[in-house]
């Protein structure tokens, strides 16, 4: 911008400042400023400023200034000042520049050029479409389609070059541009043009037809072009060759992407099946680039003369010849052969080719792994052999390998031959259900040599004809099959009366005959059975015992049957109060159609009970019949333990008990004989309180039966000549019998009472401490006894004046004294008389006269003696004596009444020490005597395991013992659950001691030879009932409805029957008569009885008499032969099986034994092995020995505890104190001026307690009695029995009185519990 002029008009005196400011972003700045004078002619003049060159909003400031100082202020006011606002914009466009452009840049692809248009000073201006751009470069035709404004640029819109640019790689290009009318107008760049998008192809050759031979291949040289006619490269640049007018042909693909040319040639040219020339269409296109033209040339197709088909030819049974096509197919006879095959080898043109041996060479078959050349050579083939079957094709083929493979195949397709045969075969399973139809059909095909089918007709059925037993011929149905090779047989089904099994169907057609073999099974279930369920009547079974056999249900059809129908739920319902164990859930059937319920424990009642099978199939409802269970109590299992005894008998403290008569019940009432002795024990103890006890106390006495004499009766246990408890009062008795660790049977209670003794003393009810009195005016000094009860005692302190009546004389005694010196009553009276009711005196205020005789500080007796009609004179009550001291001073008895006191508390103190120490010590003593007890036993035990062949390591303790206990058990049970020979016939019935058994189950033999002969021999008696009398044989043959054969004893006739111990034939007379062979012994020392042997012997000696078991049949004769010679020879048995009778006879299979499987379980069982008994004597022998290790080790225990104890501190404090208080008795005793007592005498024989009388056991049971207390208890049991069983006496009832207060306390604390315990470690 530029300001010319400016004209303003003012004062002379003033200045005028210019001043132009521009905006920025900062702030306004100012550009330029001018001060200007005043003028002439105009006031002020600015001629000529600078240009403004910077666009935006300008001010034009003028400001009036001082001349001089240029202030704008003039006295106090400011000058004139003017704004003008001005905006500066661009100028008209002047020059230009190329703005940014987007390379590569191709030939024929367009591109924009922008141009930026600026004024003369570099400021961008605005375009306008009136400037026409001129485009110009060397070897370039440049053309544009126009020009757009946009703001200050100018584009050039889709310029295009056309040019040759050498190469793929492209050329540089100088590009000129013009812009006309601006000053500076023509701009130059360079650019580099690459080769443009293909836009052509060019083939070589260029003829639009071409001729090729069939079979060969065309080659063709193809460029890509862009429009300039440069050779153009892009990625995917594909050309491709596609020849259309015959199928098969192949397609040319080349890649030109980085080359932009490529050759385009692929497989050969072949048309099949040519015979004359043939046109076809080769289109050259590039599928990626749909902008190019394809190219299209004619291509002729000439035949060629190579090899191109085969002609293939056989002859058939008319020796014509067949010609073969290609895939077709050839009918031939199964079986036969194929021949007669050539071949021919054809052209294209259908010219015959000669076969050379090149071409021999090349051809194959794939019948035969090699070929005859020379026969190839005159165009013959080797034979093929038809399929046996006409289902089986033979796909067979001629291939010629040359240039391409050649081929001819066909497809033998074998036909049925003359018909020779029938072949019959069933759709379904060949099983018919009883009394249904078999449940598919039967196809009958007519079949030649190889079993081909051959073509039936529906007149041939008439030729059909089907026979069979049992067949049901009106129901057959016949028809022709689906595809005509076969015909159906229909609804085929037997009668009903026919057995079951295999049956066979024989099939005719003309000639031709075959045989159909179906199996009829039952039929559907209609009812059910159960498998070994005895006819003979209900099975009778012990209470709470198994079945003798699994509970097998069986379903059956309308004949009986056993009918294979699985997967049934069959339920077993049972009457009310019969128990099964394991409770029978609902069984489904298995394939043979049969519910196990396993074997099943009964219990419940005595009676009879019903058991009802029933099944279920869909809605109908099968029952089968009702099974009786007679539930029969076990004779061998033990529910009561009876007592025997004198319940009128009356009980007299330290008396002998009545005799008890213990015997073992079972369930059936009877009793058991077998019963160990050591099982059964008595327990005694005193009834505490008005409850009854259910079961013995852990204090409880125990006693052992007394040992079994002959006069007693079996299986009954004796207790004789029992003691009596000591204490009056209420006894229990008890009797126990143990069955087993955790089982044990209890009797009733029996609750005795104890009636005191004759009275031996009078005692008084409390000992009262030794009185003294004085004689002095004070009436209490005076007074002996204020009140004492005296009670008349037997031997063991029990009450025993219950019913005596009298009186008691008291009287004052001395020991030495004359009469006149013994001080007297109050009234002067030397004796006194007090009732003596029901055994009971008590005297009561007994005062002594003052100023009675006596000496003073002397010791006086109170003699008490009852007098009483019911006291015998013989035997005379003594007196009870009461000791008192006599004085006549009051202080001084004062004294020596506390001297007294304290001489009465120190004697009861001392008794009370000296009874713990002698009970102790008796307690120690019987210790020793029992750790000594158990080990001779536990060591006697050992000697006998040692004797076993037990080792030693294993007795050492008792986890070895357990050790080898359990391996023993295991062992045991092994060899008892060992598969042994068993009798297999329905028990007998139970729960009658009157029936023994069958015959077959009352023996067992060890020998399985022996036990097969003799069971043989037996058979007819194997399941005889043997009975103790007619009555009861005469029972189970009317409850078995007459099928049961019995055998009474005692219609026996026993007078000839043999002598179980009388010699062999051959030994009679004391003396070997002949040497005999074959180890012959009788055979009725070949059996083992397991019970009631002396019936069995009974039994089986009339049975078998003097039968003689041998090893052979030979040994037999011989041993016949040499006894007739001497007496009567009995039935001879040999061990191979064979019998001689009495008579001779032998030989037969009358006199051969049968197979053990044939005997149906009528066989003597084998007992168990001596191994068995060998380790059930070991277990046994371990047992007891493990009870003998622990009874040593609780007694060494026992022992060793109480040992410590008297090692206690307590203990030997104890002793220290008895010491001390012995001394202190003495110097009392002194001071009173009394004889000095001796201490040394022992305790009392009553208060001991003696070990082993009358078989008493003051230890409890042993542990498997659940009831045992510990051991801790067992000690105090047997130190205080007077206190807790009512046996022995006790003295310690007595409460000590001292002085001193800690000494007391130890006394009342040891007559309390004789044992100080300690906690065990």
């Amino acid at each position: 911008m530029k300001i010319k002029k400016i004209k303003i008009w003012f004062t002379r005196d003033k200045r005028l400042f210019v001043l132009v400011d521009g905006d920025a972003p900062g702030g306004d700045s100012i550009i330029v400023s001018h001060i200007s004078q005043h003028g002439g002619r105009w006031p002020y003049w600015f001629r000529k400023m600078e240009n403004v060159k910077n666009l935006g909003r300008h001010t034009l400031r003028l400001q009036v200034v001082m001349n001089e100082s240029d202030n704008t202020v003039f006295a106090g006011k400011e000058l004139p000042s003017l704004n003008i606002k001005f905006t500066v914009t661009e100028a008209a466009p002047d020059k230009f520049t190329v703005g940014l452009m987007d390379p590569p840049f191709r030939v024929g692809q367009p591109f924009q050029i922008p141009l930026e248009l600026q004024d003369e000073f570099g400021h961008p201006t605005s375009a306008t479409n009136k400037l026409q751009p001129v485009l110009e470069a060397s070897g370039l035709d440049l053309t544009y389609e126009g020009t757009e404004a946009k703001g200050t640029t100018l584009v050039i819109k889709k310029v295009t070059a056309l040019g040759d640019v050498g190469s793929h790689q492209g050329k540089n290009f100088n590009l000129k541009v013009t812009l006309p009318g601006l000053e500076e107008d023509t701009q130059v760049l360079k650019i580099r043009l690459l080769p443009g998008p293909p836009s052509s192809l060019h083939v070589k050759p260029g003829d639009d037809s071409l001729q090729v031979e069939n079979g060969k291949e065309l080659s063709f040289d193809v460029e890509v072009r862009d429009k300039a006619g440069n050779i153009s490269t892009q990625p995917k640049l594909d050309v491709t060759c596609k020849f259309t007018g015959s199928s098969g042909l192949p397609t040319y693909t080349v890649d030109c992407s980085n080359t932009g040319r490529g050759v385009l040639t692929g497989d050969l040219i072949h048309v099949r099946n040519m015979k004359k020339e043939h046109v076809l269409k080769a289109v050259i296109s590039c599928p990626s680039f749909r902008g190019i033209p394809a190219i299209e040339k004619r291509i002729l197709v000439t035949p060629s003369t190579r090899a191109s088909t085969l002609e293939l030819s056989y002859t058939d049974p008319q020796d014509t010849a067949v010609q073969v096509r290609h895939q077709a197919d050839v009918t031939c006879t199964a079986g036969e052969t194929l021949s007669g095959l050539t071949f021919k080898v054809l052209d294209e043109a259908s010219r015959v080719l000669p076969i050379t041996e090149s071409m021999a060479a090349k051809i194959k078959v794939n019948w035969t792994p090699r070929l005859n050349s020379k026969e190839v050579l005159k165009g013959n083939l080797p034979a093929i052999k038809v399929p046996l079957s006409v289902a089986e094709t033979k796909y067979c083929q001629v291939t010629l390998h040359d240039h391409y493979p050649i081929e001819l195949g066909f497809t033998i397709r074998p036909q049925a031959g003359e018909a020779t045969q029938l072949r019959c075969s069933c759709t379904g399973d060949q099983v018919v259900r009883y009394g249904e139809k078999l449940q598919g059909d039967i196809h009958i095909a007519v079949v030649d040599t190889h079993g081909n089918p051959t073509k039936l007709t529906q007149g041939g059925l008439k030729y059909l004809n089907v026979e069979g037993e049992g067949l049901d011929t009106s129901a057959c149905g016949r028809a022709l099959g689906e595809k005509s090779d076969h015909f159906v047989l229909k609804n085929v089904r037997f009668h009903s009366e026919g057995p079951l099994g295999t049956k066979e169907l024989c099939v005719t057609w003309h000639k031709l005959q075959e045989f159909v073999r179906l199996v009829l099974v039952p039929g559907p279930p209609v009812g059910m059975e159960v498998i070994d369920w005895t006819d003979e009547g209900p099975l009778m079974v012990y209470n709470g015992t198994q079945f003798d056999k699994p509970l097998v249900v069986q379903l059956v059809d309308a004949a009986g049957n056993p009918s294979q129908e699985s997967g049934v739920e069959v339920q077993l319902d049972r009457d009310r109060g019969l128990e099964l164990t394991p409770a029978p859930k609902c069984m489904k059937t298995d394939a043979s159609g049969r519910a196990n319920f396993g074997i099943l424990t009964a219990s419940g009642k005595k009676g009879d009970y019903e058991l009802r099978p029933k099944a279920q199939i869909g809605k109908k409802t099968i029952e089968g019949p009702p099974l009786t269970v007679m539930i029969v109590p076990d004779p061998t299992k033990p529910v009561a333990v009876n007592v025997e005894y004198n319940r009128n008998a009356v009980y007299i403290a330290g008396d002998k008990l009545t005799e008890f008569v213990v015997s073992i019940h079972a369930e059936d009432e009877s009793v058991i004989t077998e019963v160990p002795i050591s099982n059964v024990r008595m327990k005694v103890w005193k009834q505490d309180g008005a409850q009854l006890v259910k079961r013995p106390p852990p204090v409880a006495f125990v006693f052992d039966p007394d040992p079994i004499k002959d006069k007693d009766k079996k299986g009954h246990f004796y207790f004789r000549d029992r003691r009596v408890p000591e204490k009056s009062g209420v006894h229990s008795i008890m009797f126990q019998y143990n069955v087993s660790r955790q089982d044990i049977i209890y009797s009733n209670l029996i609750a005795i009472n104890v009636q005191p003794g004759a009275p031996v003393k009078l005692a008084p009810e409390a000992v009262p401490g030794t009185p003294t009195v004085s004689n002095t005016a004070r009436s209490a000094s005076r007074t002996l006894v204020r009140q004492l009860k005296l009670v008349l005692k037997d031997q063991y302190d029990n009450p025993a004046g219950e019913y005596v009546n009298g009186e008691v004389v008291v009287r004052v005694t001395g020991e030495e004294t004359p009469e006149e010196e013994v001080p007297q009553m109050v009234g002067g009276n030397k004796e006194m008389t007090v009732k003596l009711n029901r055994g009971v005196a008590i005297v009561q205020n007994f005062t002594i006269q003052q100023n009675s005789p006596g000496k003073d500080g002397k010791q006086y007796f109170l003699q008490c003696s009852p007098k009483s009609e019911q006291i015998s004179r013989t035997k005379p009550i003594p007196p009870f004596k009461l000791s008192f001291m006599f004085y006549n001073d009051a202080r001084k008895q004062e004294e020596m009444a506390n001297l007294t006191r304290e001489k009465d508390a120190l004697l009861q103190t001392i008794r009370t020490y000296k009874q713990l120490f002698d009970t102790t010590q008796q307690l120690i003593s019987e210790m020793k005597i029992s750790v000594h007890e158990a080990k001779q036993a536990e060591q006697s035990l050992r000697m006998e395991l040692r004797n076993q062949a037990v080792p030693a390591s294993c007795l050492e303790n008792i986890e070895k013992v357990d050790e080898l206990l359990g391996i023993r058990m295991q062992e045991r049970d092994q060899t008892l659950n060992s598969p042994r020979r068993q009798c297999g016939l329905n028990p007998a019935p139970k729960g009658d001691q009157e029936i023994m058994g069958k015959i077959g189950h009352l023996a067992l033999v060890e020998d399985d030879d022996i036990a097969r002969v003799l069971s043989w021999h037996m058979a007819s008696d194997m399941d005889c009932v043997v009975t103790v009398t007619t009555a009861k044989a005469k029972q189970v043959y009317a409850g078995s409805h007459g099928r049961q054969q019995v055998l009474p004893l005692d219609s026996i006739y026993r007078r000839n029957l043999p002598d179980w111990n009388r010699p062999l034939p051959h030994l009679r007379g004391g003396r070997t008569n002949f040497v005999t062979k074959g180890n012959p012994v009788y055979a009725r020392d070949m059996l083992i009885f397991p019970q009631d042997p002396d019936n069995c012997k009974l039994v089986f000696g009339m049975l078998l008499g003097e039968t003689v078991i041998l090893d052979t049949l030979d040994d037999a004769n011989t041993y016949r032969q040499e006894v007739v010679k001497i007496t009567h020879c009995p039935t001879l048995l040999t061990r191979s099986g064979d019998r001689i009778r009495s008579n001779g006879k032998f030989g037969g299979v009358q006199n051969k034994a049968i197979p053990v499987e044939k005997m149906k379980g009528a066989i003597f069982g084998a007992p168990l092995p001596l191994a068995y008994h060998a380790l059930c004597t070991q277990i046994d022998t371990l047992e007891k020995y493990r009870e003998a290790m622990i009874k040593r080790i609780n007694a060494e225990d026992d022992l060793n505890f109480q040992l410590e104890t008297e090692e206690l501190p307590e203990k030997q404090q104890q002793k220290q104190e008895l010491q001390e208080a012995q001394e202190q008795f003495r110097d009392i005793e002194k001071r009173l001026g009394l004889t000095p007592t001796n201490f040394g005498s022992p305790v009392p024989s009553t208060e001991r307690r003696t070990r082993g009388s009358n078989n008493v056991r003051s230890q409890p049971p042993p542990p498997y009695e659940n009831e045992s207390p510990p051991k801790r208890l067992r000690s105090r049991a047997r130190d205080s029995p007077s206190n807790m069983n009512g046996y022995g006496s006790s003295s310690g009832s007595d409460t000590p009185t001292r002085t001193s207060a800690r000494r007391a306390a130890m006394a009342a604390s040891a007559a309390d519990t004789p044992v100080i315990k300690k906690q065990r470690r």
